[in-house]
């Protein structure tokens, strides 16, 4: 065997790689979602009360609150509603 093929690098920040996932490359972490540690596996979603519309968010930061008037119920959101 090849060692330089057995190697593997970590998934950056904001990006993630499912362990049932067969291609050498990591995904982004999608809107909605962040990845705040690198190697993750999955990305965590942000909270009822918050949403994030970018991908490759790399903080839990990136979930910011709804403002006044606006609302969210679910996990894993992009925006919130009026």
């Amino acid at each position: 065997a090849n060692p330089a093929q057995s190697a593997c690098s970590d998934c950056a920040l904001g990006m993630y790689r499912p362990l049932d996932y067969s291609a050498a490359t990591c995904l982004q972490c999608p809107a909605g979602k962040f990845a705040n540690e690198t190697a993750s596996t999955a990305c965590w979603e942000c909270a009822p009360g918050f949403a994030n519309p970018d991908v490759f968010a790399t903080s839990p930061s990136a979930c910011k609150p709804c403002s006044p008037g606006r609302f969210e119920d679910q996990y894993a959101s992009t925006a919130c509603t009026p």
